[in-house]
């Protein structure tokens, strides 16, 4: 009788620690894979637009998000997020390499392609600026005589075009000239800035105008006008090559913007008072720089193969996932992180734990 119980308590216990530990390993944390597929080309510009689609038997509206890929081969693919799987739902072919996608609120889409010169012709490879409706159906291009390094948008329908006109005979980027052309939705531009060098990243910051880095090592403010209005100088750090991540929706309560750098590290600016708030050191070189503005991190990419995210208002390291390859675009929503290697795109989730 007492083997008995003993042999039961034993088959209790057994089965007790079986359930716990299957219980823990349910709750573990983690980086989750989602989705991964491999195209053979790199993704020069990724974004994310969720879509409002109506139904007219439930009476519901529900969000359905969309994710842009534009690729080294000319190709912008438009996938839709079914659950934790992306579904294809059509293909635009430009004649060349895809730079830079954007999506304004409207559904459009808005994208560059750089079309190299005839061969043996000495003049310098330059673009056209698309843009796409939410079908992928074309709705207008203009030609650009300059090459394009970005394209983006803010919430007075303005298409901010940033072009770059490299120094004649010579490949050194810093030696350029910069420049960004401002367009309307109809295609017709409102007006075309000089900056003061090359411009190395930017983004828009929602209704007063746009922010951009220098090879200089300088931060610009420009306005929608046309009009430089603030200068955050980083020379004093000898900081060059700034790539300009701009938090839309947090800049409207937080007023500020954030940088990554190719001294490896993240800084943060003050809009309002014109300082540095803070400098997260990254540990290498930074190649992309992302925002989840629902959860306020920010979500860089390193040449040392890592994803990283910081606190945007502290600058705290909340989270790592390591990849191996070199992350070179990276689009964040509601912390679904989409990014691109050499050749393959990728879905994953769960960076930070919560």
């Amino acid at each position: 009788m007492r083997k008995t119980a003993s042999y039961l308590s034993l088959l209790f216990f057994v089965l007790f620690f079986s359930f716990y530990h299957s219980d823990l390993s349910a709750k573990s944390f983690g980086p989750k894979k989602h989705w991964q597929e491999q195209l053979g080309v790199r993704a020069m510009g990724i974004d994310v637009d969720k879509i409002e689609i109506f139904d007219q038997v439930t009476q519901k509206t529900i969000e359905q998000e969309r994710v842009y890929f534009g690729g080294s081969n000319g190709v912008l693919y438009c996938y839709e997020l079914e659950g934790e799987t992306l579904r294809l739902v059509w293909e635009y072919q430009a004649p060349a390499a895809i730079i830079g996608v954007e999506v304004d609120k409207d559904h459009r889409i808005y994208f560059s392609s750089t079309y190299e010169s005839l061969e043996g012709a000495s003049e310098a490879p330059k673009g056209r600026l698309f843009c796409l409706n939410k079908d992928g159906e074309e709705q207008w291009t203009v030609p650009l005589n300059k090459q394009v390094w970005r394209v983006i948008t803010n919430k007075k329908d303005q298409i901010y075009c940033v072009l770059h006109q490299p120094k004649e005979n010579s490949k050194d980027h810093c030696k350029g000239e910069g420049y960004v052309v401002c367009f309307k939705p109809t295609g017709d531009k409102q007006w075309e800035k000089k900056m003061p060098g090359a411009v190395y990243g930017c983004d828009t910051y929602d209704d007063k105008g746009i922010f951009f880095g220098t090879y200089t090592g300088d931060v610009y403010h420009l306005g929608i006008l046309g009009d430089l209005e603030a200068k955050y100088s980083l020379t004093e750090n000898k900081i060059k090559g700034l790539k300009v991540e701009i938090s839309r929706g947090l800049l409207e309560s937080w007023n500020r913007f954030y940088c990554g750098s190719e001294d490896g590290n993240l800084y943060c600016f003050d809009f309002e008072k014109k300082k540095k708030e803070w400098v997260a050191p990254v540990g290498d070189t930074v190649r992309a720089v992302s925002l989840d503005r629902s959860q306020h991190y920010v979500y860089v990419s390193a040449d040392d193969g890592h994803i990283y995210v910081y606190s945007g208002y502290s600058g705290n390291k909340v989270g790592t996932f390591y990849h191996g390859d070199k992350v070179y675009s990276m689009a964040v929503s509601d912390g679904r992180v989409y990014y691109s290697t050499e050749d393959s795109f990728f879905l994953i989730s769960d960076l930070v734990e919560k």
